[in-house]
């Protein structure tokens, strides 16, 4: 039987074709070999026009070479056509993340395939050995056991020390009482000696198996020919922190890969044959290690053992002290390879409750995907009102346009409400019968929407400009995506026409208006994030008032205008809109024709000049125009929240989060500030003292602010929520930070100490505030922030977090440091040029040396030439001499 040993789980290559020929099954026109084919994602079956021999495409699945193919003929077997067929995992693309499933979906597809091509043969009997002092727990490892196919099994279960209620159970069970006082071991050797079947496999209590969990363990067994088989212990789920992560690799850093000879395997699913666990002496007496040092002397004893894979096994682990494998929850966040919110198994350990994830509603749109939405096609029957805000001022030919273009929309009349601000035109504005007008004369735009605003009633607001120009269909393809999810922003498409105003607004608008220009900056930033639905910090910058509709509710909660801006008000709009859960959409059926081009292509830099002065103080997330190193903004980037403690561990926390590389800061120091009085007599005595010198301290700090409660405000994009006493490192905010955004995080939970479990946690609030609209009664609102953004933990003392403050560098400190830095630059720089100088003279003195030898090699010839023309006569005469010497030697 072939066995996958050395399965590649990340591939190093893409996809090739598996190609039917005469000479039989090729890759690239040589013979497939799977230890080659292995590395590739993936080998795309392409199918003759008739029948061919399928035992070598199922020879290739057996060795672990991923397959899979666009259709199957008739003529291949109805399981194989349908597991090729289920293409699922290739839309499963690495991102860097560490909620990737890309790898993870690869190999599960990949046992699948090693499962049909190796269909199991009889039914193995295989005894189950299970040792529990936890009786709580035996009924769910039963039912576990019960549910495994392709196998006959029994368990032996031996009580260590404990006493079972109820002992009914799914499957035969052999019950062995063992004292408390016997070593763990002793008592497996107790139960091994009572099982029946032809293997025995070791099972813990407190974890979980797939289905065919027994099944793939005697699968490599007969594969490889090994004695001992068992899985990877790689999936974990750290239940205190209701997390489950993966890792495939040792905390050296060392790669741990499944399907590989090895000395060691997950110590709950050692499976061998009975006899052979008699041969070698059965478990080591010993209170725990049991696993590891059996496992040490099978190998010693000249066991052969093998690891197969662990997708169908996930290891429970509570706090460290529960476990006869004592590692922290801490060990298992630094060797983490992936990590998911919640208990997430492979699927291959068909679990009752489903990958939330993947089924997560499909409202629940992660970032800034709108593509999960599915908004209604074709004839449909819209419930939601809208109401179409037009601040105006002045141009009643071109509002006259605008107007009539709403007459014509397709979406129902009864269902739209179109208010016009006039914003003190002289003389004023005038409008039909079916338009609500509004008289603003507080002068500006943003005052002319807010007064919009305040009269809608609408479900949705529709926000546009008293010179754009709707297509017929336009408010319509606005409200289908309105009908599909309650906390959206659509933005339409705006052309810029130069072609003169009619008098009439034309029947073919685009016979009219083009050519037009687009949005320049808008197609540009739909280019560079698909659409808005790639990776951005700042999708929220479509916001446009041009044509640009709103979820009501989603406007109060983002809060109206902001009047004392000059400029920008639709993008600071935006970003509050972004802080309060929306989701930002692009609809390109939605035309506009804008008549005349726009102040800001007229005149970019000075608008950009006015824009940017003011927005920067409102805007955290354009770090751009916040590039300097210590001032302090009308909106933070972060918020930490502290609730106060003793005075030296608040003082402590809060001194650092000041002190960090990250200045643009505030903290909210929370406590029962009402609650204090001052005392005059005896202020040492005083019960609430600390919170006296807390207050006191941070009195004229303008970056603290002093509150009863723990709120932060919902302009600020991340909340650092800590708990007092526990301080960061310098950098430590900036790493989260990073993390948060780069992995495009809604929570990052920090894991400061286990027991219990104190943590502190970093919250994007964009992520909470949307979390907050979707939660359905009951439901944990991390559950939802990950469905939308995704929560991560991490390990404290690996970010930086201490129990104690290290003396912080300061802005001198720093400021010397740079200079020094800056000097050792300089330093360096003229040390590289002196070589460079040094290494030029080398090459010239060895480029002269070269000519140098040149000569001499000319001069050395030319000695040679004329010692061998000297030397010439003189062997001539000698031989001569010789010559007649011999003939007189003969002729004496």
């Amino acid at each position: 039987m072939t066995a996958p040993v050395g399965f590649v789980r990340t591939p190093e290559k893409g996809m090739a074709a598996l190609r039917w020929t005469p000479g039989g099954w090729r890759v690239d026109g040589r013979a497939p070999d799977p230890a080659e084919l292995r590395a590739l994602r993936g080998l795309e079956v392409e199918w003759p026009a008739e029948p061919a021999p399928l035992a070598e495409v199922l020879s290739l699945a057996a060795a672990g070479v991923p397959l899979t193919a666009e259709t199957a003929p008739a003529w291949v077997p109805a399981d194989l056509a349908a597991l090729l067929t289920d293409r699922s995992w290739l839309a499963c693309e690495p991102d860097g993340t560490l909620r990737c499933v890309a790898d993870l979906r690869r190999e599960e597809h990949s046992v699948r395939l090693r499962r049909l091509a190796a269909p199991p043969t009889g039914r193995p009997r295989v005894s189950v050995v299970m040792a529990t002092v936890r009786p709580h727990l035996v009924a769910s490892a039963l039912a576990q056991m019960a549910r495994q196919r392709h196998v006959e099994v029994e368990a032996v279960v031996a009580l260590h020390g404990v006493t079972l209620d109820s002992r009914a159970a799914p499957l035969p069970v052999t019950w062995v009482e063992a004292p408390a006082e016997l070593p763990f071991g002793e008592v497996l050797n107790l139960a091994a000696e009572r099982a029946a079947g032809d293997y025995v496999t070791k099972w813990d209590d407190d974890d979980w198996y797939g289905p065919e969990h027994l099944a793939d363990l005697i699968r490599a067994m007969r594969a490889t020919g090994a004695d001992i088989v068992g899985t990877t212990a790689e999936f974990f789920y750290l239940e205190r922190l209701d997390t489950t992560i993966r890792r495939v690799r040792f905390a050296s850093g060392a790669s741990y890969p499944s399907e590989v000879w090895a000395d060691h395997v997950a110590g709950g699913t050692i499976l061998l044959a009975r006899d052979r666990l008699r041969e070698l002496g059965g478990f080591p007496a010993l209170p725990r290690a049991v696993d590891r040092h059996f496992l040490q002397a099978a190998s010693e004893a000249g066991a052969r053992i093998y690891r197969t894979h662990g997708l169908g096994y996930v290891l429970r682990r509570a706090a460290a002290e529960e476990h006869t494998w004592r590692l922290p929850l801490a060990h298992f966040l630094r060797v983490q390879a992936n990590q998911w919110h919640g208990f997430r198994p492979s699927r291959l350990l068909e679990h009752a409750e489903p990958d939330r994830s993947p089924n997560r509603p499909p409202d629940r749109v992660r970032a800034n995907d709108y593509r999960t939405l599915r908004p209604p096609r074709g004839d449909w029957t819209p419930t939601l009102r809208v109401s179409v805000v037009i601040p105006a001022y002045g141009a009643q030919d071109k509002l006259d346009l605008v107007l009539a273009a709403l007459s014509r929309q397709t979406y129902p009349a009864s269902l739209t409400e179109v208010i016009v601000v006039d914003n003190g035109s002289e003389p004023p504005l005038r409008v039909p019968p079916w338009v609500r007008l509004v008289r603003c004369p507080a002068p500006g735009r943003a005052n002319a929407r807010n007064a919009g605003l305040a009269a809608a009633t609408g479900d949705v607001i529709h926000w546009l400009d008293s010179d754009v120009v709707l297509t017929p269909g336009a408010v319509e393809a606005h409200m289908r995506w309105h009908h599909a999810a309650p906390y959206l922003s659509v933005t339409g498409t705006i052309r810029f026409t130069s072609a003169p105003v009619p008098a009439e607004l034309p029947e073919d608008l685009e016979a009219a208006f083009e050519p037009a220009e687009p949005h320049g900056w808008i197609v540009d930033l739909l280019d560079r994030t698909d659409g808005l639905t790639g990776r951005t910090e700042r999708p929220f910058s479509i916001h446009v008032g041009g044509a640009t509709s709103v979820n009501a509710a989603l406007l109060r909660a983002a809060g109206p205008m902001d009047e004392e801006l000059i400029l920008g008000q639709d993008t600071e709009m935006g970003y509050r809109l972004a802080q309060a859960g929306a989701v930002f959409v692009p609809e390109p059926s939605a035309r506009a024709y804008h008549l005349g081009s726009t102040m800001r292509m007229r005149d970019k830099a000075p608008i950009d000049r006015v824009s940017h002065a003011f927005v920067a103080d409102r805007i955290p997330t354009y770090r751009w125009l916040r590039s300097h190193p210590a001032r302090q903004w009308k909106v933070p980037y972060v918020t930490a929240v502290v609730r106060a403690g003793g005075y030296e561990e608040t003082r402590a926390t809060v001194d650092a989060l000041l002190a960090g590389t990250v200045p643009d800061v505030s903290v909210v120091l929370a406590g029962p500030w009402e609650s204090l009085a001052r005392e005059r007599r005896a202020p040492l005595r005083d019960p609430g003292l600390d919170l006296v010198l807390l207050r006191g301290h941070y009195a004229h700090e303008g970056r603290v602010r002093l509150a009863a409660t723990e709120e932060a405000d919902p302009a600020v994009p991340y909340v650092l929520r800590v708990p007092a006493g526990w301080i960061p490192g310098e950098d430590t905010l900036a790493r989260l930070l990073d993390l948060a955004r780069g992995q495009e995080l809604g929570m990052v939970a920090v894991l400061l100490e286990e027991s219990p479990v104190v943590a502190a946690r970093l919250e994007r609030t964009a992520a909470f505030a949307r979390a907050a609209l979707l939660a359905r009664p009951g439901e944990a609102l991390e559950d939802v922030v990950d469905d939308v953004f995704g929560v991560c933990w991490v390990e404290g003392q690996e970010y930086g977090w201490a129990r104690e403050a290290a003396p912080p560098t300061g802005r001198r400190s720093a400021y010397r440091a740079r200079v020094q830095a800056e000097a050792e630059a300089a330093r360096l720089a003229a040390e590289v040029e002196r070589l460079r100088g040094q290494v030029a003279r080398w090459r010239e003195e060895a480029a002269q040396w070269r000519r140098k030898s040149v000569d001499l090699r000319r001069e050395v010839g030319a000695l040679r030439r004329e010692l061998g023309a000297l030397r010439r006569p003189s062997w001539r005469g000698v031989a001569a001499s010789v010559k007649q010497m011999i003939r007189r030697g003969v002729h004496g």
